[in-house]
C-alpha cells in the first residue's frame, strides 16, 4: 500500500501538529509555531470542554479547567505551539489556554 503525502498530513494533524494542520487548511503559518485566526463569533468565555471555531475554519475545544467570562470585544486569537502543548491565546491578553484540534 502506497503512502500518500495527505493521509500522512491529515494522520499528524490529528496529532496535534499544528503545521500540518495549517498546511491541511491552506492557513499561511508564522515562524515559531503560531497560527493567527478570528472567532467565528463573540468571545463567550473559557470553560473546559468548549469548541471554539475559527473563521479560517478549524475548531479547538479547550482542554484545561480554566473558567473566564465573555462578552469582550476581542475575537482574534492566536494558536501557539511550544513544548509544553498547544494553546489558544487572546489578542491583547496574556490569557491563554490549551487546545487541541477537532477539525
Amino acid at each position: 500500500m502506497k503512502d500518500h503525502p495527505e493521509r500522512r498530513l491529515e494522520t499528524a494533524a490529528r496529532r496535534g501538529n499544528l503545521h500540518a494542520a495549517a498546511a491541511l487548511a491552506g492557513i499561511p503559518m508564522a515562524a515559531g509555531g503560531v497560527m493567527e485566526s478570528f472567532l467565528d463569533g463573540p468571545f463567550q468565555g473559557f470553560q473546559n470542554g468548549r469548541v471554539f471555531r475559527l473563521t479560517n475554519g478549524t475548531l479547538w475545544e479547550q482542554q484545561e479547567m480554566k473558567s473566564s467570562l465573555g462578552g469582550g470585544l476581542v475575537n482574534k486569537v492566536m494558536i501557539l505551539q511550544t513544548s509544553e502543548g498547544t494553546f489558544m491565546q487572546l489578542d491583547g491578553s496574556g490569557e491563554r489556554v490549551r487546545v487541541r484540534q477537532v477539525r
